[in-house]
């Protein structure tokens, strides 16, 4: 027994920094292995986190106001938007925006902050009217970046009856409106931007300074929509909707369930998460 504790010792002099080397290797790696699965919860769980926080079911696009949508059994929360009619937006960034996938939508500071979640920047001065944010789609696919300038053309009050029109599917008047020129100061995420299987939606969120200078142009009345019992009360919503006049109606909760099997599907080294 003595010769073997002193063979022992003798490799143990010998071999102690390999053996402590290694014991820190499988350390490393022991911790490597449960940070990876923890953060493969969390990013299983941060989808539907987001949308508990910031999501909707629904998007409501009218001719004219609704307010009746309040009063709709079906409906727990409305956030209004408008989203005004213009031109080829000019972006400093140096790429020409497909007009086809974007919008502006006019937000108050209470209904951004409901609809979408800041990522990167900062939020606007609601009494600055030359603020915006942009979704995370237009800093990926066109490198907006806080700082990024875009000058949208606007429609004039008197092109309103033409604009309506061009949305049934005739000619788009060239703008003769007013030309405002925003500094995006931060980066966001709605629900409606994450691929889903749907076209890319590139969105431009506006103040409401900037909806009381440009008052005079045309625009289109929006609602996000959270549904008291969501994807259960979504048939009975647009029934009632779609009789409401010139409204219709924009579901989110299948998207959803598309965007939380996507994540599902990604091998857990390979997910980048929502934070």
């Amino acid at each position: 027994m003595g010769g073997v504790c002193l063979v022992f010792r003798i490799k143990l002099r010998r071999h102690w920094r390999s053996w402590l080397l290694l014991s820190l290797l499988i350390a490393v790696l022991a911790s490597f292995v449960l940070a990876a699965t923890a953060a493969g919860r969390r990013t299983d769980s941060a989808f539907p986190r987001y949308v508990a926080s910031h999501g909707y079911d629904a998007i409501v696009y009218s001719t004219q106001p609704l307010p009746e949508l309040t009063q709709l059994p079906e409906v727990a929360q409305v956030t209004p938007a408008q989203l005004p009619f213009y031109g080829q937006p000019q972006c400093s960034c140096g790429r020409q925006i497909n007009t086809a996938a974007f919008a502006v939508r006019e937000l108050t500071t209470a209904g951004l902050r409901r609809v979408a979640k800041l990522v990167a920047g900062r939020l606007p001065d609601p009494s600055s009217p030359g603020e915006a944010l942009a979704s995370f789609t237009l800093q990926r696919d066109y490198g907006v970046q806080p700082g990024t300038v875009i000058r949208l053309p606007l429609a004039a009050a008197s092109q309103r009856q033409a604009e309506f029109n061009a949305l049934g599917g005739g000619p788009a008047p060239a703008p003769a409106g007013p030309v405002v020129a925003v500094r995006v100061v931060g980066i966001v995420a709605a629900e409606n931007e994450f691929p889903s299987g749907q076209s890319t939606a590139y969105d431009l969120y506006t103040t409401a300074a900037f909806a009381a200078v440009t008052a005079g142009t045309p625009a289109l009345p929006s609602y996000y929509v959270r549904l008291r019992h969501g994807p259960a009360d979504f048939a009975r919503f647009e029934a009632r909707t779609s009789g409401l006049a010139g409204a219709g109606v924009e579901e989110l909760d299948g998207g959803a369930a598309a965007v939380i099997s996507s994540i599902h599907e990604v091998p857990p080294g390979f997910r980048t998460g929502i934070q």
